[in-house]
């Protein structure tokens, strides 16, 4: 715990399962990561906000999926990223992409906030495949349904052993 009764993230990238992240020690390229904290709210700037609408109606009917960093829960950019399985109904961000954003997040001091992906025909809640791979605790993870393609619905989640705590989208002018 640090203060003000936060937990520290023990990560900031997903790996594969517990044991590679425990093999890792919690760093990413022996780089320890910089951690990140229980966010209360999740603060996306409305220009970046539409980024990630642009990223996630484009790759419709497929799943997009991204990253967002920051700092104290504030969003101040997004990586859109190649989702490797091209499927309808899951997610796979490429490894390759994934450490060299996570090499450019740290560059900018910053932290990984939030990791997400679109449903395109399903609500904008964690799916059991969503849960089951849920590896990186600490991180909200942001699912955008395009059920309604009109009015995109943006949620955020913390996901830790299948626990789910939704955490308000907060939208800002800057």
């Amino acid at each position: 715990m640090q203060p003000g009764g936060k937990r520290a993230a023990r990560s900031q990238i997903g790996f594969s399962d517990r044991a590679s992240h425990q093999k890792h020690g919690g760093s990413l390229l022996g780089v320890p990561l910089i951690p990140i904290m229980t966010m209360k709210s999740l603060e996306i700037p409305k220009r970046i906000h539409a980024k990630l609408m642009e990223h996630v109606l484009r790759a419709a009917p497929l799943e997009a999926c991204g990253i967002l960093s920051g700092r104290d829960s504030q969003v101040q950019r997004y990586y859109e990223m190649t989702n490797g399985d091209r499927s309808r109904d899951h997610y796979s961000m490429v490894p390759q992409e994934q450490f060299k954003v996570i090499k450019a997040i740290r560059a900018a001091q910053q932290e990984m906030l939030a990791i997400c992906h679109s449903h395109p025909g399903t609500p904008a809640r964690p799916s059991q495949e969503d849960l089951r791979l849920a590896l990186t605790p600490d991180v909200v993870y942001v699912i955008v349904s395009l059920l309604e393609p009109e009015t995109p619905v943006v949620k955020g989640f913390l996901i830790e052993n299948a626990i789910v705590t939704e955490v308000p989208i907060v939208m800002t002018a800057a």
